[in-house]
């Protein structure tokens, strides 16, 4: 009798060790390998346009290869400004553990009711102006216009006068036409600039550069890149060849653009959060720039506008969009 008890003592041991063991492995699958089971990154997108797509195209793409469990939280300001507090309070309620934001507006909001959650951004040109670069941490899109002007002027060396549009609003497109007019000024351009409050004004303040110009500079402004189709349209009827700080408004139907991949830049900042959900600080974590100029040259515009394929830029860094 007394052997008997002991064998089924001894059998109810080993299943409840067993038992055990299988829970202690769920546990740790549960958590996942890097410990992000039930870790929150909220996204905030200023406005849907092409590059802004891309980075949180490439940002969710190597978020799920780097932290596959852990929960995205999407939102979209939808280019209004007062509407980046309420997202940012709704993720704070969330109890997110980091925020992402892409582009200057959405980080700057973020920055102000965020708390103590980590911030990162993208598709930020002047990080410092912008008052993000002690509190955050990001990618930032910043390309000399002297290397993009160099390009453009190979196959327009003639051109006497740029135009450019911009968001006078925003601290990342200010920045960006004050570099610009002085590129212009050390290669002997003139630039005309003409300020915008809204994607409403953009139709009549190009009408106003059209009659000036002989060329047309985008820069990475997220109003006037929203509506790249429009912008577009008026230069081709009215045969200015354009040149773009960024590759989706060349995409979008603009000449030519040198500058950011922002998939790539999406990819970057995943990177970060990923340092910051394994338990690094933002703070610690340096601002980081483009990895690699990108060239997109737009073959449809570039017949529009009589330009022979031979002229056509080359290279590994180049994409033709036909």
């Amino acid at each position: 009798m007394k052997k008997h008890w002991i064998v089924v003592t001894l059998a109810l041991a080993l299943v409840l060790t067993a038992c055990g063991q299988g829970s202690t492995e769920g546990n740790k699958k549960a958590a996942g390998e890097g410990g992000s089971a039930g870790k929150k990154v909220g996204v905030i997108q200023f406005i849907d346009q092409i590059s802004l797509d891309a980075v949180n195209e490439g940002f969710t793409e190597e978020m799920k290869k780097l932290d596959p469990d852990v929960e995205i939280i999407p939102m979209n300001a939808q280019g209004e400004v007062a509407t980046i507090n309420q997202i940012t309070q709704k993720l704070v309620q969330e109890k997110v553990d980091v925020i992402f934001a892409i582009a200057t507006p959405a980080a700057q909001g973020a920055l102000q009711g965020k708390g103590d959650i980590p911030l990162v951004f993208a598709a930020v040109t002047d990080p410092k102006g912008a008052g993000l670069e002690s509190q955050s941490t990001g990618v930032t899109d910043y390309v000399d216009p002297r290397d993009q002007l160099d390009e453009y002027l190979k196959m327009f060396p003639n051109l006497k006068t740029l135009g450019t549009l911009y968001n006078t609003g925003e601290q990342n497109s200010r920045v960006q036409v004050e570099d610009l007019e002085k590129a212009c000024k050390e290669k002997g351009l003139k630039l005309e600039s003409q300020g915008i409050n809204n994607i409403n004004d953009i139709p009549q303040a190009l009408g106003l550069l059209a009659g000036k110009i002989d060329g047309y500079f985008a820069i990475t402004d997220n109003y006037v890149a929203s509506a790249a189709s429009l912008v577009t349209k008026t230069l081709n009827e009215k045969k200015i060849p354009s040149c773009s700080a960024e590759e989706g408004q060349a995409k979008n139907g603009l000449l030519m653009a040198q500058g950011v991949n922002y998939k790539e830049s999406g990819e970057q900042a995943a990177a970060l959060v990923h340092e910051i959900l394994s338990g690094k600080k933002a703070t610690d974590l340096p601002i980081e720039g483009p990895k690699n100029l990108h060239t997109v040259f737009n073959t449809k515009t570039a017949k529009l506008l009589g330009i022979e394929e031979a002229a056509y830029p080359k290279g590994d860094q180049v994409e033709l969009i036909k």
